[in-house]
């Protein structure tokens, strides 16, 4: 339902007696699933349904069609809104990058990112008082502006932060790449995201003490922090733990309800049709990443395997076709609303990143999909043990990375890999196991028993 300014919600659900509510803020909403961070945010939403009575506040910043997640928000929440994100105006953006540039954070001064936001604000505390909420996971500090900060500093509530990912190092790696494919290939600076992103880029700066400084103002607003990956966490923990406790907390796998399927999941005797596959957003990353694998490593495999089909999918076919580069072998399908329907078609899954932060969801993703992954070290990033996931392998270098595509490809079928052990369906949900109790553990340590809140003794 929506007011006519925007604000979408839902009629709210009587909660069921003795269920915890929490409630859960993302910067937006979902499903549909249509990148790594939207990923994460229904996996959020389905673990917090399952066991809790779940209220969500999220926000639409990248625009699109909300009556898929109205639907599925309306299924999973007893209540939920869908909020505006950031302004679009050009002279917003503007006044940002310029706040930017002048104090070389990552984001402007308080009074600047919460612009024209008062309605919002105030339609979000009058959802919090009227459901009377007092537990908050918040993901990511982007949903800091559009939630509020006047809306976290409640004394009465705790606030959880989901770091997603080392958002001062994910600035600096971003520009560094974006600045890399433009001066590789100048027709990318007419596709319009990239341009608007290095605009951005280079009406800002970046000064990482100041950024750090900023991080740490802002995630002070919090109780505690959670981190997916172990080295951040490491990273964060050495940093703001005298300001705010940081605990690691991966993020929740796929739920029970929603089965892995086999590894090619084409059925009997059929054989995907792509020997390899990659599926990505447009994000630099994502691009520098595909673009290393199709001129450095595809070439070394169809030297041995004339006939070696990958398959590219996902919004990364958008930056892509600026280019203008046809490699052998390789077709790009675009964006597909179900990423099955990418996973049924490939066998090997290839995550050849050269840069990123946090933690590889289509890394986690494919893995927990029952498929064998070849990447790189940064493409595995935030896996806690490698040696732990018998269909994933690692090669940073061109020709160690064809050789372990080949070497799969000799083996046969890549259901029994190079190690025999085929991936079972249970697998999914004994990744479960360990972070419910971790989950309650966190819960319990901040004093929620029943609903009412009792100060951590730390």
């Amino acid at each position: 339902m929506s007011d006519g300014t925007g604000i979408a919600g839902a009629v709210c659900r009587l909660p069921q007696r003795g269920k915890l509510k929490i409630a859960f803020v993302a910067d937006q909403f979902s499903p549909p699933v249509f990148d790594g961070s939207t990923f994460v945010y229904k996996n959020w939403i389905d673990f917090l349904a399952d066991d809790y009575a779940l209220y969500a506040i999220l926000f639409t910043s990248y625009g699109g069609d909300v009556s898929e997640a109205q639907r599925y928000l309306a299924e999973r929440c007893q209540a939920h809104l869908i909020l505006p994100g950031a302004p679009r105006s050009r002279a917003w953006k503007v006044l940002r990058a310029a706040s930017r540039f002048a104090t070389g954070t990552v984001f402007a001064p308080r009074w600047i990112e919460e612009l024209g936001r008062g309605a919002v604000h105030r339609t979000v505390a009058d959802f919090i008082r009227h459901h009377d909420l007092r537990l908050f996971l918040v993901s990511k500090l982007a949903s800091v502006p559009l939630f509020g900060e006047g809306n976290l500093r409640r004394p009465d509530a705790s606030f959880f932060l989901d770091i997603h990912d080392d958002f001062v190092a994910r600035e600096r790696q971003e520009r560094d790449a974006l600045s890399g494919l433009f001066r590789r290939f100048p027709d990318l600076r007419q596709y319009e995201r990239f341009r608007d992103m290095r605009l951005r880029q280079l009406l800002s700066r970046m000064a990482p003490r100041r950024a750090r400084a900023q991080e740490a103002r802002l995630c002070a607003l919090f109780d505690c922090l959670l981190s997916s990956s172990p080295g951040e966490h490491a990273l964060y923990q050495a940093g703001l733990a005298r300001i705010v406790p940081c605990v690691h907390l991966g993020w929740p796998p796929r739920q029970a309800s929603v089965p892995a399927h086999p590894p090619d999941g084409t059925g009997a005797g059929a054989a995907p049709p792509f020997d390899a596959g990659f599926i990505g957003g447009d994000y630099p990353f994502n691009l520098e990443g595909i673009l290393f694998f199709c001129t450095e490593v595809l070439p070394l495999i169809r030297r041995v395997r004339p006939h070696f089909k990958v398959l590219v999918a996902g919004h990364i076919a958008k930056p892509l076709a600026h280019i203008g580069g046809r490699w052998p072998g390789v077709e790009v399908c675009g964006y597909l609303p179900d990423a099955r329907s990418f996973y049924d078609r490939v066998r090997v899954i290839v995550v050849p990143l050269l840069s990123g932060t946090g933690v590889s969801i289509k890394t986690l993703d494919a893995l927990d999909r029952g498929k064998t992954v070849v990447s790189t070290g940064v493409g595995a990033r935030g896996l806690d043990d490698w040696s732990a996931h018998p269909r994933l392998f690692i090669a940073d270098e061109a020709g160690d990375f064809a050789s372990k595509v080949l070497a799969l490809c000799d083996a046969g079928e890549t259901d029994d890999g190079l190690h025999g052990d085929r991936a079972r369906p249970t697998d999914t949900a004994a990744s479960a196991i360990p972070f419910r109790p971790a989950f309650e553990e966190l819960l319990q340590r901040y004093g929620w028993i029943d609903g009412r809140r009792v100060r951590c003794s730390e």
